[in-house]
């Protein structure tokens, strides 16, 4: 059986969306060496990367403004043009498109070959992601880029919602906006968020009573409207209390005028595009994300708890990891909360538990449990088992 898996992206990468990559590749790869009789290859951005295959890809400013003329959404529209004959000559039994902005890949290849089995996964409702991406720009640039990327992501996703034969959804949130947004109707899975695991070896202890950790991408809209809200409603209030505190605030791209608003604020610690989190996370701290508005499952929350953090978190932020906060080993670890009052009370109770051993064994063993490599990679397994199962009976 012969699986091909497009990407848009570098999966060796960092950002969320290339974690997501890494998960469905890793998995196939592992698929692809447990059995001699899977024949897998990758395109993607990636240079050196294991399955690569010889069909290459390339992205750029100018293919991203080029797209955007044709009315699509993602510069890989334009290599598609360039592609597609390989691709559709390759004879796949499966095709997994990585984004749900591929839509009109999905289109050609049913169009083409019906028999080709194809399973699109989504990151996100990418309609729902500009929304909460664009909430701190307000310019009239950006309300006119606004528009136009919506009519073309728009575009994009339903074409993908009406060609896939499955869906991978990282939350059931998402599988609901699908059907409410694109009446999507296919079979579909989930499988939330899995990660490599590391071993982060976090800073010392320092002699704050907790440093509280907020890492995310600090030019994305929601990201610095949440950071915003926490420092005008918990951080201000909480530091009228008799506490030693740090809050410490990681992230890429930061806009001057942000870093500036951050540098006014005291013990604020920014680390604008740090490379390691281990380098710059304390062992006394806890993981905090009072993000308000989004889509799909925000993936520093499963980081947290593979380094063994506790989490205080929005209902937004804690989206796709109900099977751990109902785990009875969630003792304190993932504290889901709504107010600032609420946010002051669980970091007061973290100060109180003072148990960092404890907390990093209980985090980490939710982190294992349910978001691990190897729930992923037996997920993908039992996935294309069944349609081999299915494509064998149809013979």
């Amino acid at each position: 059986m012969k699986i091909v898996y497009i990407s848009s992206l570098k999966i060796k990468g960092i950002s969320g969306g290339s974690i997501e990559a890494a998960k469905i590749h890793l998995s196939l790869k592992k698929l692809a060496q447990k059995d001699q009789n899977i024949d897998y290859q990758v395109i993607s951005l990636d240079k050196n990367i294991s399955f690569k295959s010889d069909i290459n890809i390339s992205k750029s400013q100018a293919k991203n403004f080029l797209t955007r003329f044709f009315l699509h959404s993602n510069y890989i529209y334009i290599e598609w043009l360039k592609i597609r004959k390989k691709v559709l000559n390759l004879d796949a039994d499966i095709i997994i498109l990585g984004n749900s902005r591929m839509g009109f890949i999905a289109k050609e290849i049913k169009k083409n070959n019906d028999e080709i089995f194809i399973i699109g996964h989504f990151d996100n409702i990418e309609l729902d992601y500009l929304k909460a991406y664009s909430l701190a720009y307000n310019s009239f640039k950006a309300k006119l880029f606004k528009f136009i990327e919506s009519k073309a992501v728009r575009r994009d996703e339903k074409m993908f919602n009406d060609n896939i034969d499955l869906g991978l959804f990282l939350t059931e949130r998402d599988l609901i906006r699908a059907k409410k947004l694109y009446d999507f109707k296919g079979d579909y899975r989930i499988l939330g968020v899995c990660l490599n695991k590391i071993d982060y070896s976090l800073k010392a202890a320092n002699n704050y009573d907790l440093n509280l950790i907020f890492l995310a991408s600090l030019w994305y809209g929601s990201n610095i409207e949440a950071i915003k809200w926490f420092l005008n409603n918990v951080w201000s209030e909480i530091n009228k209390l008799d506490y030693d505190l740090q809050l410490i605030i990681g992230g890429s791209n930061p806009s001057h005028n942000f870093l500036k608003y951050l540098g006014a604020v005291k013990n604020v610690k920014v680390y604008p595009n740090f490379k390691n989190k281990e380098n710059i996370i304390p062992k006394n701290s806890v993981f905090i994300s009072p993000i308000q508005t989004g889509s799909g499952m925000k993936v520093k929350v499963a980081e947290a708890l593979s380094m063994g953090l506790a989490v205080i978190a929005s209902q937004e932020s804690l989206i796709g990891y109900e099977e751990a906060i109902n785990d009875q080993e969630n003792k304190a670890i993932i504290n889901e909360v709504r107010t600032a009052s609420e946010y002051i009370d669980k970091i007061k109770k973290q100060i109180d538990l003072n148990n960092i051993k404890q907390i990093r064994k209980r985090a980490k063993l939710l982190f294992n449990k349910y978001y691990s490599m190897q729930r992923a990679a037996a997920a993908i397994e039992s996935i294309i088992n069944n349609i081999k199962i299915e494509k064998y009976q149809s013979r």
